[in-house]
Formats: structure tokens, sequence, C-alpha cells
């Protein structure tokens, strides 16, 4: 989103906004550009208004005290970032232009909870409080107005501008004083100061087995409002809605499409629920997904403060967006429910792909071994737990469960599947040749990133190949999954295995594919190119003249430049594909 270029870091110049952000945004790291940059600030403010905020590295030991490394400057329209940490004053003082601008009685300054920023200057820069004696802390404005309300800033704007800012400890203890600021710092310096308020950019529908992302920000709505067949369906009364913390969001789409309140009185919103049935919960998704799921979803301030209308959205935050689909799955305990369970299994699949997972209670003592206690079998939207302990199967799986594990027409994938093999083996008598076509992940990126010597582990698999690392701990995987009763943890570690596996394989399987058309390309056109030559060097006989000659001379000549470009072009994606490669190694290892 931020372009630093190499002349930049040598020379210290003014960091602008990129060209697609407008009249918005503009980085200043150098004390001689500054009287531009504040001239700037005042053209586009025509009542004088700006709102004050400051960063600053947190100090984490006694008696240590860090520097303001931010000061950022905000009209109604425009944000001006002032890097101090990356200038240099004499006497450690404000330059005279900034100290002009900020004593200027012709301008209106507001800040929120500035006793502590105005220290922080004071001892930063020797910036007297008596300079801010006319600024407005919104704080007290709204401690007078609602003695009740909490005036921290995120509960003001959730009060006072209908939605919650995304605010972390992971962004405003972070580092401001590094070289670059990221995406996240430049954007919460920004929202905390401007109180902006962005259009929504995309709206995430799902369903049990498939995810809807629109990227509304991409599309050329006329007029700002959304096609009439995203509307019809929305207010389709034979749908049913569910959200999470629906207010925020159905304020944002009022305020970016105008699409009415009253569209949502028939969303089911589960914070409300879960309120009601636990007053003491917290009822944020993450908090709602670890009471309910198990577990707790991967979210982080990096995604939540990106950019959500970049031209391509990263594979981190498409995760991100669609986290909220949910898998259906089943719990198995009677083996003559094994054989319907599979058939509703198999119905799910449109590729006849399956990922299998074994659980059994770990072998802590030496001698000891434990069989094979849990069976995973995911497709890509349904999960079967077969409870392989409470079958009473005297060392044979059921003939339905066989019949499934060997059939032709089925793909079966694992990963580090030798262990479960032997345990399965070892617990009820499978062969090892069973298992002749069942994919193995871990083979796998070993065939496609040679030099891999170590063992690959799922949770690094999933981070590379899905964007985010997933919840694993050893309290589950040591836990007993010979357990009358599974936890909700335990049974959502099972299913969670199971379905990474098999959306490594597909993501997998699409860079294949994308390979091999590549590379199939890139034959036809070689093969074009000789057969375009040297039907030339037979049509080019002497007799047919000179001029002919050249005239086929130039068209070998332009199919050999097409051709060269277009090696030029596969080069260029394999040395990408090998730079992925040098990443994966260097990551993705225990």
């Amino acid at each position: 989103m931020w372009d630093y270029s190499d002349d930049e870091c040598e020379s210290e110049v003014c960091e602008e906004y990129p060209p697609d952000q407008p009249e918005e945004r503009e980085i200043v790291a150098n004390p001689h550009l500054l009287q531009r940059a504040l001239d700037n600030l005042l053209e586009r403010s025509p009542d004088k208004v700006f709102a004050l905020d400051c960063e600053w590295r947190p100090s984490y030991r006694r008696g240590e005290r860090n520097p303001v490394a931010l000061l950022t400057i905000a009209s109604q329209h425009h944000v001006t970032l002032i890097r101090l940490c990356r200038m240099y004053f004499r006497d450690g003082l404000l330059p005279a232009t900034l100290m002009d601008f900020l004593c200027d009685g012709g301008c209106h300054f507001l800040g929120s909870g500035w006793s502590s920023d105005s220290s922080a200057l004071e001892y930063s820069y020797g910036v007297p409080k008596e300079t801010w004696q006319g600024l407005l802390d919104i704080q007290a404005v709204s401690k007078s107005i609602n003695p009740q309300l909490r005036v921290g800033l995120q509960s003001m704007v959730q009060h006072y501008l209908g939605f919650r800012p995304p605010k972390s400890s992971i962004i405003t203890m972070g580092d401001w004083e590094a070289q670059w600021l990221s995406d996240a710092q430049i954007n919460y310096a920004a929202l905390d100061a401007l109180g902006e308020r962005n259009r929504v950019a995309l709206l995430t529908i799902a369903t049990p087995d498939r995810v809807l992302l629109l990227r509304l920000c991409r599309m050329h709505l006329d007029g700002d409002v959304l096609p009439d067949v995203l509307l019809d369906f929305l207010e389709d009364e034979g749908n049913h809605f569910l959200g999470n913390g629906w207010t925020s969001d159905s304020s944002a789409l009022e305020f970016s499409y105008d699409i009415q309140r009253g569209t949502w009185n028939r969303l089911i919103d589960i914070q409300h629920i879960a309120r009601q049935m636990n007053d003491e919960m917290r009822v944020g998704l993450k908090q709602t997904v670890r009471h309910y799921l198990g577990f707790y979803p991967p979210k982080g301030p990096q995604i939540t403060l990106g950019d959500w209308e970049a031209f391509r959205l990263s594979e981190a935050q498409i995760n991100y967006a669609a986290l909220d689909a949910l898998y259906v799955g089943e719990i198995v305990a009677n083996p003559s429910r094994v054989g319907a369970a599979l058939r509703r299994l198999y119905n799910t699949s449109q590729d006849k792909v399956f990922a299998l997972d074994c659980e059994w209670v770990p072998n802590l003592k030496h001698g000891e071994r434990h069989p094979v206690a849990l069976l995973t079998i995911a497709s890509a939207s349904h999960v079967v737990l077969l409870r392989l302990c409470k079958m009473r199967l005297g060392g044979k799986l059921p003939d339905d469960l066989m019949e499934f594990l060997e059939h032709p027409d089925m793909q079966f994938l694992g990963t580090g599947w030798a262990s479960d093999v032997r345990e399965l083996e070892y617990s009820y008598g499978i062969p090892s040749k069973t298992w002749d076509g069942l994919v193995d992940l871990q083979k796998v990126v070993r065939e496609m990133f040679p030099g891999q010597d170590q063992r690959i582990g799922l949770k690094h698999l999933v981070w590379q190949f899905l964007g985010f690392w997933p919840p694993k701990g050893c309290a589950i995987t040591l836990g007993d999954w010979e357990a009358q009763w599974l936890t909700r943890a335990q049974i959502n570690y099972a299913m969670l295995d199971a379905l990474y596996v098999g959306e490594i394989f597909r993501c997998m399987r699409c860079l294949q594919e994308q390979w091999q058309a590549e590379e199939w390309h890139m034959r036809c056109m070689q093969g074009g190119w000789y057969a375009h030559v040297g039907q030339i060097a037979e049509a080019a006989a002497p007799e047919e003249g000179e001029a002919f000659a050249e005239q086929d001379t130039a068209g070998a000549e332009e199919a050999e430049w097409d051709y060269e470009e277009q090696l030029a072009a596969q080069e260029e994606w394999e040395a990408e594909q090998q730079e992925l490669a040098t990443r994966m190694q260097g990551c993705s290892v225990y």
C-alpha cells in the first residue's frame, strides 16, 4: 500500500500517500519538508480545526522513557503523520515551523486524553504544557455530557459514531520508531486522529459448505447503490441471516450504500443470544467461538487493520473473511451406524477426496501401547468422527468402513501417515498395502520443494498454504481420547486437523494445475515457432524472389521474438516459484 523506494531511504524526503488515495494521508520524515506539509494541511482545512494524537514506543523497564515517535495532525479530510523519531533536531527541540503551527491562534486543536501526550511531548522535545491551553479534550467534554459513559476513545467512537474502531495492543505497543511503519500502524494512527469512517469494502455471505466474498469496493456501483440482485437476496423472506455484533455492520452498510436498518429486522445476532444465555460471558466473536466451539480462531490486527480495498486480497485476508463459515460434522460410536454416516459423507463430496487422521491415548510409560481411539474422515465440507474405542470391534474394523477405505474411486489424504499406518495395523490388523494410494502431504511437499530434509508439520503447512497459524496444543493432543465424552476442544481439534489436510491438498492441486498449464502453453508456443520456421524454410525457394524470402525472414524473426517473450515470462514465473520454495524452507520446518 505504501511505496518506500531505496532513493527515499538514502535521502530523507517526504513519504507521500499513494496515487490511489489522493488528498488523504501524508507521511513526513524530513524536517525541511515539514513547512510544505503543514501549508498543505492548512489549505485543505477551511474551518482550521485539527485533531492531534501522539504515539511512542512502550517502556518495559523501570526508569525507561522513550520519546514521542509520531505526531498525527488531522483535519476533516486529510491526515499528516510527522515521524519525529526520523528527524534530527538541534538542541532536541521541535522545529520553529511546527511550533508556530501549534501556537497559531487561528487554529483550533482537539485531543483525547491529552494529558499523557502533553507530558510526553514536554519530556521529549521541551514543549511547555501552556502550549495546550486552548486545546479541547473531548474526554472532558464527553464526561460532562454523559458522566456514566466510559471516556476511552474506542467507547466514545462506538457511542457517538455508531461503530467500533479496530484497536489492539499489538499495534499500540508496537515499534513506532521502526524504519518503516506497517500498513496497520499507518491506518491505526490515521484513524485515531481522524475518526474517519471508510466504506464497507467486503461483504461475506456463507452457508455451511460455501463462502461468497463480495468485493464491493471493486465494483463500479451506480450511485453507490448495491446491485438489485443482491438487494433482492438480502430482502428475500425465505432466507434466514445470522450475524455477530451486527449493529456496527448495519450502521456501516447504511452509511456506505444507504441500506436501511429495517432490512435486518429478521437477522439473528448471536451476540444477543449469547448475552441472554450467559450475562457474564464476553460476547466478542473470538470469545464466542472459544466458548461454544472450543478453540480460539486466528484473528489479529495485522489483518483487521489491513488494506481491504487493495487490488488483490492476501491469502490471510481471504481466510480471515471466510472464517465464520462453519463445517458440518457428526460423531459415530455405534458400528451399525457407520455405513449410513459414510454414505452421507460420500454424497457431500464433489471431488471424492477425503482426508484421514487418527488419535489415540499417548503412550507415556515404557512398553505401553494404546489402540487407535478416533478415526476422522473429512470431505471439503463434512466431517465424520468414528470413535473406534467405543465400538467393541474385537480388533477388526466394520465391513462398511473397510469397503469405504478400499474403494478404488476415492482419493485419500494424510500427513505424516507412517505413524498412523503402524498404529492402525497394530490396533485393527489393517495391512499397510491398504494405503498404497494414499497421498501423504509431507511427501508431496518434499517433491514440490526439494531440499527439505526435515519433517514438515501440519501447523507449518497450514501457515504456508492457508495463511494462518492453526490452534494446536499438547493439552489436547495428549488428552484422553478414550474418555466417555469428548470435550468440545477435542472434537474441534480432530475436525480441523482433517479439514486442514484437505484444504492444503486442494491448494497444492491448484499450484500444480497452474504449473502444468504454463508448461503446456510454453511447449505449444515453442512447437508452433519451430513449425512456423520450418514452413518458411520450405516456402522460401530461390525462384520465388528475394523480396518474398525477406518477408518470410521477418515473419520468422517476429515469431522468435514472441517465443522469447513467452520464455522470459516463464522464467520469471519459475523464479517466483523458487522464491516461494526458499521462503518455505526457511520457516516451515519444525
